[in-house]
């Protein structure tokens, strides 16, 4: 399966030191539910992420300090991104008939992220390659948690079966759970062994919601009211700075005092408690002052 991954790469063109698809063929994954800041790179253009956005080959999603995003693949697996992280969604296509397979190729620019489609419909055929600085693993069906470093790379199997290899380097199978595979850069040696329960549950977390942060969800009822103008122009710079920090808010119109006003907010908080948690770490930044949560 390398050689998907192999020659979907040789069909991207390079743009700002970023891999991206010649030809975007399909959409193939959506964000479920995220922790802002985080954004999507897309043909060039910068937007936050905002829950339930439909994301295509080609796009670079990034996380920032204490931020999540969980994404829902179109051939029924999940990925999960950790701060700090970078990946590109290569390529997604789907089956070309009845008989064909889902291929994914992702690349995990840098940071941590979670891939599992272990449980997801067994009798979809997939290929999937998951390229981690200078590891690529290939598999089918696997559960998965990687991280690209600044001095090494590292894949530890949770459950499944991979192909993993360091590019130049004979393949290896891996079918042991806690398996662990790491590259440490500009040294020729591979490190191969079993990762501890302790390790394995503290790289998970690295890529789940943090408590008391605001999560954001398809199906979340709670608001954040920012702040409100009456000046349409005011408003667009202000949410020009929220979207450039990768907060995905929006504009509420309504009349008072027979006076148009614009209010920002930020929609779709699965919990009252995150809501208010967010609405307090905001207090203060971007000339906000005192927001309040709403159910909308």
């Amino acid at each position: 399966m390398k050689l998907v991954f192999k020659f979907l790469f040789a069909s991207c063109v390079m743009t700002s030191g970023l891999l991206f698809p010649a030809i975007i063929l399909a959409a193939g994954a959506r964000v479920e539910s995220m922790q802002m800041p985080a954004w999507v790179d897309r043909a060039g253009t910068r937007h936050p992420l905002k829950p339930g956005m439909e994301l295509n080959p080609g796009d670079v999603l990034s996380t920032g300090d204490r931020a999540r995003v969980s994404l829902i693949m179109d051939d029924g697996g999940m990925l999960k991104m950790g701060d700090n992280t970078s990946v590109n969604l290569v390529a997604m296509l789907p089956p070309v008939n009845e008989s064909g397979s889902f291929e994914t190729a992702i690349h995990v620019i840098k940071g941590a992220i979670r891939f599992s489609n272990v449980t997801a419909d067994q009798n979809r055929k997939r290929n999937i390659d998951v390229r981690i600085g200078e590891i690529t693993a290939s598999f089918r069906n696997a559960d998965i948690r990687s991280s690209a470093a600044i001095d090494n790379d590292t894949l530890c199997l949770i459950e499944g079966a991979v192909s993993v290899q360091r590019e130049g380097d004979t393949a290896l199978a891996m079918n042991d759970p806690f398996g662990l595979y790491m590259v440490t850069k500009n040294k020729p040696a591979v490190s191969v062994k079993q990762a501890s329960k302790t390790d394995l549950a503290k790289w998970i977390a690295q890529t789940e919601p943090l408590p008391n942060e605001g999560t954001l969800g398809i199906d979340g009822l709670w608001a954040v009211n920012l702040m409100s103008f009456d000046s349409a122009s005011a408003t667009a710079r202000a949410i020009q700075r929220l979207t450039e920090a990768g907060y995905a808010a929006d504009i509420h119109n309504f009349s008072y005092q027979n006076r148009d006003w614009y209010r920002i907010r930020i929609t779709h908080f699965k919990s009252e408690a995150g809501a208010r948690a967010f609405a307090d770490r905001m207090d203060g930044r971007f000339g906000i002052h005192k927001p309040w949560v709403v159910k909308f």
